[in-house]
């Protein structure tokens, strides 16, 4: 658990993954420097639970180098990122155990996103990418990024295999590491997961932004983000695979800006009305 300034939803996220059914791990927490009582948070819970390894770092290390920090950390013969924000059913690390069959990468549940309160914002469907090297490339390459599939970086990993990738930033890309991450590992295997489990991803500020023209531009023409899609090609092994993605990268440019911008005016229509909802309630106090 890489963590920085993770006070109002660290206890519950540490209750959450210590009242696990299988019980049988240690959890190291990483803690960014943090300004808040995450310190104070994380050493009380050490005391009340050994599985527990703290470290605090003395300066701000950047979150990628954090993620990367646990991870060499890891001794187990399987290793699991936890946002210091997140909830999971109790079955979640059992559940991913049984299902991490010969070939898996990646096993993994299914993503229910909540707002502060723990409320069900909405649900992403099912993210399995399974079948030959090239068929589970080319879907999750071409997979909408509003789907959810960045979360596939907090499922059950091999500890060797994750460490030989690492949390790696890719072509000096300073955005969608994650699913760089991701699609690696999908070159050693693939992608399963099960609906009986859940991941509650928290949207820790769900006041949405205005939709300015700005926004709307850079939306549609994602500004910033044509380096992350080109990354693809980079990472691909193999000649062959290379022309391909290549190929395939001016359609994924332009089908991400359409559903980039429609996913973002449908997000930012659940967070105001649930932000609504919420002041109303307030205000009848």
């Amino acid at each position: 658990m890489p963590v920085y300034n993770g006070e109002p939803f660290l206890a519950q996220a540490l209750d959450s993954l210590l009242a696990q059914s299988f019980g049988d791990f240690e959890l190291i927490i990483s803690d960014n420097a943090s300004t808040d009582r995450t310190q104070s948070i994380c050493e009380s819970r050490r005391q009340q639970d050994p599985r527990i390894r703290y470290f605090r770092q003395a300066v701000n290390k950047g979150p990628n180098r954090n993620f990367d920090f646990v991870l060499r950390q890891a001794t187990g013969k399987y290793f699991m990122w936890a946002a210091h924000d997140d909830l999971w059913d109790r079955e979640w690390i059992a559940t991913l155990l049984c299902n991490f069959l010969t070939g898996t990468a990646i096993s993994f549940g299914h993503i229910v996103l909540i707002g502060p309160d723990g409320k069900v914002l909405m649900s992403h469907g099912d993210l399995a990418f399974t079948g030959s090297r090239l068929s589970r490339l080319t879907r999750f390459f071409l997979a909408d990024e509003h789907h959810g599939k960045a979360n596939l970086i907090y499922g059950l990993h091999l500890t060797d295999t994750i460490k030989d990738i690492g949390f790696t930033t890719y072509n000096r890309c300073e955005i969608g590491q994650d699913m760089h991450v991701v699609f690696d590992c999908l070159q050693r295997g693939e992608i399963r997961t099960d609906p009986a489990v859940r991941l509650y991803k928290r949207v820790a500020n769900p006041v949405p932004a205005a939709l300015t023209l700005r926004r709307v531009g850079r939306s549609l023409f994602l500004i910033g983000r044509v380096r992350y899609f080109a990354t693809y090609v980079l990472i691909v092994h193999g000649g062959t695979y290379k022309t391909a993605f290549a190929f395939l990268l001016p359609v994924k440019i332009l089908a991400a800006g359409v559903l980039n911008f429609f996913y973002g005016l449908r997000l930012r229509l659940v967070l105001l009305i649930e932000h609504k909802h919420a002041k109303t309630i307030i205000n009848r106090r």
